[in-house]
C-alpha cells in the first residue's frame, strides 16, 4: 500500500511539472512573438512639427528652363537703378565691358530695371556679380555722342561692389507676366529655388 502511494506521488509530481514548464515555453514564445512584432513596428516621426507631420517640400523640384534670354533678378546696397552698369574684372582693376550710348533704351524707352518686390530689381540691361555702376543717369548717358573713355569711366565708378544678391530665374518668355509672375515668386519666398550667381 505504501509503495502505490510513492508512485502515485511521483506520477502527479511529474504531471504538474510537465504542466507548469509548458505553461512557461508558451510565455516565453508569445512574448519573443510580441517583442519581434514591436521591433518590426514603423516609427512614427516625433519631430518638432509634430507626429506623422507631412516631409517638406524640396525645393529644388521645379522644373525651370533655363534656355534663352535669362531673367536675371538681382539686389542692390543702395538704389543705384538709374545708373548706367559695366563690368569689370574679377579683380576689379578695369573695365572690359561697357554699353554704347545707343544700347540703353528699349523701344525708345531707357532700359532701366523694373522695381520688384523685396527690394529686388528685374534686369533688362545685362549684369553679373562683375557689374558695377558708373555715376551718370542712363538718360544721360544716351544723350553723348559716344562713350567716355575706359580712364572716364574708372573715375565714374559709383560703387565697386554694389550688389547683395543676383538670381537666373530662366528663359524669360516662361512667363506670362513677367514682373507680376517674380512678384509672386519673392512673396512666396521661392526665389532660392532658382539659380543663384551671387
Amino acid at each position: 500500500m505504501r509503495k502505490i502511494y510513492w508512485l502515485w506521488l511521483v506520477c502527479g509530481f511529474s504531471c504538474c511539472t510537465g504542466k507548469v514548464a509548458t505553461h512557461n515555453s508558451a510565455a516565453a514564445a508569445d512574448s519573443i512573438v510580441h517583442t519581434r512584432t514591436a521591433a518590426m513596428a514603423p516609427k512614427r516621426d516625433t519631430n518638432v512639427t509634430g507626429a506623422n507631420s507631412p516631409a517638406p517640400v524640396i525645393q529644388q523640384d521645379m522644373n525651370i528652363d533655363y534656355s534663352g534670354p535669362p531673367t536675371l533678378v538681382y539686389k542692390m546696397k543702395a538704389d543705384y537703378h538709374t545708373l548706367v552698369p559695366v563690368m569689370m574684372n574679377e579683380e576689379k582693376t578695369r573695365i572690359v565691358s561697357y554699353p554704347a550710348p545707343g544700347d540703353l533704351t528699349n523701344n525708345g524707352h531707357p532700359a532701366t530695371p523694373v522695381s520688384l518686390h523685396g527690394n529686388y530689381w528685374l534686369d533688362n540691361r545685362g549684369i553679373g556679380p562683375q557689374t558695377v555702376f558708373l555715376n551718370i543717369t542712363y538718360q544721360d548717358y544716351s544723350a553723348l555722342k559716344q562713350a567716355p573713355t575706359l580712364q572716364e569711366m574708372m573715375q565714374l565708378i559709383k560703387e565697386k561692389y554694389p550688389l547683395l544678391e543676383i538670381y537666373s530665374c530662366g528663359n524669360r518668355y516662361q512667363y506670362k507676366d513677367l514682373p507680376d509672375d517674380l512678384n509672386k515668386i519673392i512673396d512666396a519666398g521661392n526665389l532660392k529655388k532658382f539659380k543663384r550667381l551671387l
